[in-house]
């Protein structure tokens, strides 16, 4: 059984990729299980980079992190260039405890890494419950538990949640985040209008003015959640839409939003 319980850190320098979640990044940093930390951040995701290092600097002033812009991940060849460059300035003393974390980014990022530096300790995140992982020379070492909260996830990219979503330049209402403390999966779910006002069952029996009124206001919702699976990634996070929709707006939800509703009566045709 791995011990669960480390006395002193085992990473001196612990490398990581940010990608479309910031959840494996913040757990990494929430356990502290290294001296200092480099997060890589692809051409991709290069946006939410600045967000993220000041909420670290904010929420945890005493880790030393480094932030760095890595190459788009559409350019393997100069990944295999960046991992080559980063390691190499690396002193021998540095490369004894050095860590990378394999969770996060595109695997054609993180192979250069683990190809270059064979012999790195390597950690990685699972669920269910959230824990991190710690090998070495493909032996388990031990094992760390992961406990965020909805408001880091949120403020890792600069975002809060009180009656609304909110950052410095927008405003998200009728969408509720969750962060499930089991699984370790972020969620966003919408409201359709029917649902908000207990209207479901008039969903037939709507007017013509009513129906362009109504549609307006699920795409306002629509938009929402589109808008945040650009900030978190569409497979940052889940996403849903509860409650009845007319086909307009149904027929074009993107696969990546859910679409759920308390069947009322037949469909509408």
């Amino acid at each position: 059984m791995p011990e669960t319980v480390m006395s002193q850190k085992l990473l001196g320098k612990l490398i990581a990729f940010v990608g479309d979640s910031p959840i494996p990044a913040l757990a990494i940093i929430s356990s502290d299980i290294a001296d200092n930390y480099d997060f890589i951040f692809s051409y991709e995701h290069s946006n939410n980079a600045k967000a993220f290092k000041d909420f670290v600097n904010s929420r945890y002033p005493e880790i030393s992190m480094t932030i760095h812009t890595g190459p788009s991940i559409t350019e393997p060849s100069e990944g295999v260039n960046f991992a080559r460059e980063f390691l190499s300035s690396l002193s021998e003393e540095q490369h004894k405890k050095l860590g990378i974390f394999t969770t996060a980014g595109a695997k054609q990022t993180i192979l250069p890494f683990l190809i270059h530096s064979p012999k790195s300790i390597v950690v990685s995140l699972t669920h269910t419950p959230p824990t991190l992982a710690i090998y070495e020379n493909n032996q388990q070492l031990t094992t760390v538990g992961v406990e965020l909260t909805l408001d880091d996830i949120l403020a890792s990219r600069g975002w809060r949640f009180a009656d609304c979503l909110k950052n410095d330049n927008k405003r998200i209402e009728n969408i509720t985040p969750d962060y499930d403390l089991v699984t370790g999966r972020l969620s966003f779910t919408g409201l359709s209008y029917l649902k908000r006002e207990g209207r479901e069952n008039e969903i037939h029996k709507l007017s013509d003015s009513e129906k362009k009124r109504i549609k307006e206001i699920d795409q306002i919702t629509i938009g929402g959640l589109l808008q945040l699976a650009e900030e978190f990634g569409r497979n940052g996070a889940k996403y849903e839409i509860y409650g009845m929709l007319r086909s307009p707006n149904k027929s074009v939800l993107p696969n990546y939003i859910k679409y759920n509703y308390d069947i009322i009566s037949e469909e509408e045709e």
